[in-house]
């Protein structure tokens, strides 16, 4: 249970009613705080969490005092995590200070532009194929069965870029979920509103259906990531479901009427969703297609921190510098054992280090904010797009009743270098 504590300390959903005052209080009055490191460092030996671990089996009378500090006596008889938390106000799931998806739908117009200058060679290659997959339009629904931290939401956001389907398609529509209770029930009436759709005269069983319509009539291009949270059909599975059914019957409607020459794909997945009934893109594309070899990622990092310095506004002439020389050694270092590293990956690197006023660039502990350094409307965006990837991961395996996410988000837990994606 100590250890359990311990855990809870470091979760989002339970911290900010944990830190209060009170309990700072009693813990620092206590015998022996005086040896704790404290926040600025100055001062101290002991780490709080080991300092918190030993006070905690002390005896039962501390630990009692601990709960009542805290408003919830009854703490320290729970006998797992899941306990712990239906003992605090607020769940995860409405929480506003845990960690959301920030961009939960994105509106991009086709067109045809330039080359994203982000983009790597392995990711436009992937791109293309994607293209052509849309085009021949064999399926109304496909998903892209891919691990969330190779960039395939990026990469799929690049494809308003083409020529050939900004003659199909006017608008690209990118939506993920901050739900688990209701996946995409918010973000598609928020679509069925940029479509003109009165949601107050159409009630929700003819909603998905009157989307579904507009999407073919007005030409939109709807990316859908974090598939995960899909739920089986014949499950209350909501408006999402009901979509992706109305989407795939008017497909095939076209189909008929066009002799089997049918419309080009309306909608894509991301992510692994092994109950969806859809076709699969091969499994020749995945994130290992995306990835490129640690031999050429050095080369790549110099490029994306040459962008991110001008994006950043730093102008100082750093070359040979040792930010170069310290990312070159970091990525030969394991350039003879077939290591690959993904392109998001080595952007949200070169980000981090193109701020030349930040020393401790390559220190993941100092927390994503802290590295990100800037206002949140200067992220590129294929940082933002990463950042919210990254998230709706962690979201995923949060432990619900289920002991195998459990065991997966608490050795995510142990590991310092998370800490900033999970708070």
């Amino acid at each position: 249970m100590c250890a359990d504590f311990g855990l809870v300390l470091g979760r989002s959903e339970t911290s900010q009613y944990i830190g209060k005052p009170a309990f700072s209080k009693f813990l620092y009055d206590k015998p022996g705080a005086q040896n704790v490191i404290d926040p600025s460092g100055r001062r101290g030996n002991e780490p709080l969490d080991i300092y918190l671990e030993r006070l905690l089996c002390e005896n039962q009378e501390t630990r009692e005092t601990i709960g009542t500090k805290i408003t919830n006596p009854r703490l320290f008889y729970c006998q797992t995590t899941v306990e712990i938390d239906r003992l605090f106000p607020q769940h995860y799931e409405d929480n506003p200070s845990a960690p959301v998806p920030k961009d939960d739908l994105i509106i991009l117009p086709f067109g045809d532009k330039p080359t994203d200058e982000l983009l790597m060679d392995k990711e436009i290659e992937v791109s293309k194929y994607l293209r052509r997959r849309l085009i021949q339009g064999r399926d109304a629904v496909f998903i892209w069965e891919i691990s969330p931290w190779s960039g395939a939401t990026y990469v799929a956001s690049s494809m308003v870029r083409s020529r050939k389907l900004s003659r199909l398609f006017d608008t690209m529509i990118v939506i993920r979920s901050n739900s688990f209770l209701a996946p995409y029930d918010h973000q598609l009436r928020d679509i069925a509103e940029i479509l003109s759709i009165d949601c107050d005269n159409v009630n929700s069983a003819a909603l998905p259906m009157r989307i579904a319509e507009e999407l073919f009539t007005q030409k939109v291009f709807l990316v859908i990531a974090d598939a995960f949270l899909i739920p089986q059909s014949g499950m209350d599975g909501g408006l999402i479901n009901k979509l992706l059914e109305e989407v795939c019957r008017i497909h095939s409607e076209k189909k008929v009427e066009n002799d089997d020459a049918g419309s080009p794909t309306r909608i894509l997945l991301i992510g692994t969703n092994g109950h969806l009934s859809t076709t699969r893109i091969p499994a020749t594309i995945s994130s290992e297609n995306l990835s490129v070899p640690q031999v050429y990622a050095f080369a790549e990092f110099q490029k994306f921190w040459r962008i991110f310095r001008e994006t950043r506004d730093m102008h100082r002439y750093e070359l040979g510098g040792p930010r170069l020389k310290r990312a070159k050694a970091m990525y030969e270092a394991t350039e003879g054992i077939g290591k690959t590293v993904s392109p998001s990956e080595i952007r949200l690197h070169a980000f981090f280090a193109a701020d030349i006023t930040n020393y401790g660039y390559s220190d993941p502990t100092a927390g994503y904010t802290k590295l990100i350094r800037t206002s949140e409307d200067a992220i590129p965006f294929a940082i933002r797009v990463m950042h919210d990837d990254i998230i709706s991961y962690l979201r995923s395996i949060w432990p619900l009743n289920d002991g195998a996410r459990e065991t997966k988000i608490r050795s995510l837990q142990y590991c310092s270098t998370t800490k900033h994606w999970l708070s």
